[in-house]
């Protein structure tokens, strides 16, 4: 009596980590699943932001409107502001320090959007003119992640890269 109740036991245990280790897996996999797709979207944010900022030295370099590069400066931000969170988001599930350094970036960035933006419209075209290196090399910098395979393959070096001409950019 006393075998069959241990064998019962050890069967029920082997049982349950069984299907514990399988819903585990399957979690696991929905979980990465969910990253990749994060980062996967984050990759047009790449591409559209580089292609706004490159825009954005252009159009100061042509004198255009204000209202045109007020418009560009908003699409920057909401781009900005995706790669913002979505950093954020995988550094927070990964634990990549990288991940967390593209987050300083990607503010970085966006406080200095947010800055010009709320600039009278001559210092607006003066300060974005006055960044158009940094800016530029940030637009190469941005496509780069982008052929790199995204934000958590990216290389150290070229992230480190960005972190300091965000900071430059970001005091000016």
């Amino acid at each position: 009596m006393r075998r069959g109740l241990i064998t019962a036991v050890i069967t029920v245990l082997v049982i349950s980590l069984t299907i514990a280790v399988w819903y585990i897996n399957i979690i696991s996999n929905q979980f990465n699943t969910l990253l990749n797709s994060m980062e996967s979207h984050a990759r047009l944010d790449l591409i559209m932001l580089s292609d706004n900022l490159n825009e954005l030295t252009y159009l100061t370099s042509i004198n255009v409107s204000h209202g045109l590069i007020a418009y560009k400066l908003e699409t920057a931000f909401s781009h900005t502001r995706v790669l913002e969170f979505t950093s954020w988001t995988l550094y927070k599930y990964s634990g990549n320090k990288k991940l967390y350094l593209l987050h300083i970036a990607f503010s970085n960035l966006e406080t200095y959007i947010i800055d010009v933006m709320n600039d009278h419209p001559n210092k607006l075209i003066n300060r974005i003119t006055k960044n158009a290196d940094i800016l530029t090399k940030i637009s190469a910098i941005l496509k780069d992640i982008h052929k790199n395979g995204g934000l958590r393959s990216t290389p150290n070096d070229i992230i480190n890269e960005l972190v300091n001409l965000t900071r430059v950019i970001t005091y000016h």
